[in-house]
Protein backbone atom coordinates (compact mmCIF):
# COMPACT_ATOMS: atom_id res chain seq x y z
CA UNK A 1 0.00 0.00 0.00
CA UNK A 2 0.90 3.37 -0.83
CA UNK A 3 2.44 5.83 2.34
CA UNK A 4 -0.30 8.10 0.37
CA UNK A 5 -2.88 5.23 0.70
CA UNK A 6 -2.26 5.03 4.40
CA UNK A 7 -2.37 8.54 4.91
CA UNK A 8 -5.81 8.84 3.26
CA UNK A 9 -7.33 5.59 5.85
CA UNK A 10 -5.81 6.72 8.71
CA UNK A 11 -7.67 10.00 8.17
CA UNK A 12 -11.03 8.85 6.83
CA UNK A 13 -11.12 6.75 10.20
CA UNK A 14 -10.20 9.78 11.73
CA UNK A 15 -13.53 11.09 10.08
CA UNK A 16 -15.71 8.40 10.69
CA UNK A 17 -14.69 8.15 14.52
CA UNK A 18 -14.95 11.47 15.11
CA UNK A 19 -18.27 11.73 13.48
CA UNK A 20 -19.49 8.32 15.67
CA UNK A 21 -18.42 9.95 19.15
CA UNK A 22 -20.38 13.38 18.07
CA UNK A 23 -23.51 11.36 17.69
CA UNK A 24 -23.28 8.88 20.18
CA UNK A 25 -22.46 11.82 22.70
CA UNK A 26 -25.61 13.41 21.96
CA UNK A 27 -25.27 16.24 19.56
CA UNK A 28 -27.84 16.75 16.94
CA UNK A 29 -26.35 15.41 13.51
CA UNK A 30 -27.18 18.47 11.77
CA UNK A 31 -24.80 20.30 13.49
CA UNK A 32 -21.51 18.80 11.38
CA UNK A 33 -23.19 20.51 8.49
CA UNK A 34 -22.61 24.33 9.39
CA UNK A 35 -19.51 23.35 11.35
CA UNK A 36 -17.56 21.46 8.60
CA UNK A 37 -17.31 24.83 6.42
CA UNK A 38 -16.67 27.09 9.47
CA UNK A 39 -13.56 25.95 9.70
CA UNK A 40 -12.39 27.09 6.51
CA UNK A 41 -13.23 30.32 7.35
CA UNK A 42 -9.74 30.12 8.11
CA UNK A 43 -9.22 30.89 3.85
CA UNK A 44 -9.91 34.62 4.80
CA UNK A 45 -6.66 35.34 5.49
CA UNK A 46 -5.79 34.79 1.62
CA UNK A 47 -7.52 38.56 1.03
CA UNK A 48 -4.65 39.83 2.67
CA UNK A 49 -1.81 37.57 1.21
CA UNK A 50 -0.27 34.24 1.12
CA UNK A 51 1.52 34.33 4.16
CA UNK A 52 -1.21 35.30 6.16
CA UNK A 53 -3.48 33.22 4.43
CA UNK A 54 -1.73 29.98 4.94
CA UNK A 55 -1.40 31.04 9.06
CA UNK A 56 -5.29 31.53 9.23
CA UNK A 57 -5.64 28.67 7.61
CA UNK A 58 -3.02 26.41 9.53
CA UNK A 59 -4.30 27.96 12.92
CA UNK A 60 -8.13 26.21 11.79
CA UNK A 61 -6.47 22.56 10.70
CA UNK A 62 -3.86 22.17 12.63
CA UNK A 63 -4.25 19.18 15.05
CA UNK A 64 -3.23 20.81 18.02
CA UNK A 65 -6.17 22.78 18.95
CA UNK A 66 -8.85 19.79 19.05
CA UNK A 67 -6.03 17.99 20.88
CA UNK A 68 -5.57 20.54 23.71
CA UNK A 69 -9.07 20.76 24.03
CA UNK A 70 -10.01 17.21 24.40
CA UNK A 71 -7.49 16.96 27.36
CA UNK A 72 -8.89 19.96 28.61
CA UNK A 73 -12.64 18.33 27.84
CA UNK A 74 -11.19 15.09 30.40
CA UNK A 75 -9.97 17.53 32.90
CA UNK A 76 -13.01 20.05 33.00
CA UNK A 77 -15.91 18.63 31.27
CA UNK A 78 -17.55 21.43 29.32
CA UNK A 79 -19.87 20.42 26.48
CA UNK A 80 -18.59 23.00 24.38
CA UNK A 81 -15.08 21.69 24.04
CA UNK A 82 -16.46 18.28 22.98
CA UNK A 83 -18.24 20.08 20.71
CA UNK A 84 -15.27 22.30 18.83
CA UNK A 85 -13.32 19.05 18.96
CA UNK A 86 -14.91 16.72 17.26
CA UNK A 87 -16.14 18.71 14.67
CA UNK A 88 -12.68 20.17 13.98
CA UNK A 89 -11.72 16.91 13.89
CA UNK A 90 -13.90 15.37 11.48
CA UNK A 91 -13.30 18.71 9.05
CA UNK A 92 -9.54 17.83 9.39
CA UNK A 93 -9.81 14.28 8.77
CA UNK A 94 -12.12 14.73 5.96
CA UNK A 95 -9.33 17.36 4.46
CA UNK A 96 -6.72 15.35 4.65
CA UNK A 97 -8.45 12.28 2.73
CA UNK A 98 -9.19 14.72 -0.30
CA UNK A 99 -5.68 15.59 0.14
CA UNK A 100 -5.61 19.25 1.23
CA UNK A 101 -3.02 19.58 3.97
CA UNK A 102 -1.46 22.46 5.92
CA UNK A 103 -0.42 24.98 3.37
CA UNK A 104 2.66 27.06 2.90
CA UNK A 105 3.05 30.81 2.43
CA UNK A 106 4.12 30.31 -1.29
CA UNK A 107 0.74 29.87 -2.33
CA UNK A 108 -2.68 28.28 -2.25
CA UNK A 109 -1.80 24.95 -3.47
CA UNK A 110 1.42 24.20 -2.22
CA UNK A 111 0.57 21.98 1.32
CA UNK A 112 2.75 19.61 3.34
CA UNK A 113 0.63 16.62 1.53
CA UNK A 114 2.21 18.00 -2.22
CA UNK A 115 0.85 20.37 -4.27
CA UNK A 116 -3.16 20.16 -4.65
CA UNK A 117 -4.69 20.19 -8.03
CA UNK A 118 -3.84 19.14 -11.32
CA UNK A 119 -0.88 17.18 -12.11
Amino acid sequence: MKTDNIIRLEFATLTVVAAYFFIHHGFAWYWLIPMFFAYDLGMIGYVINSKVGAVSYNIAHSLLLPLILLVAYSVQPHEWMLFIALTQLLHIGMDRCLGYGLKYGTGFTHTHLGIIGRK
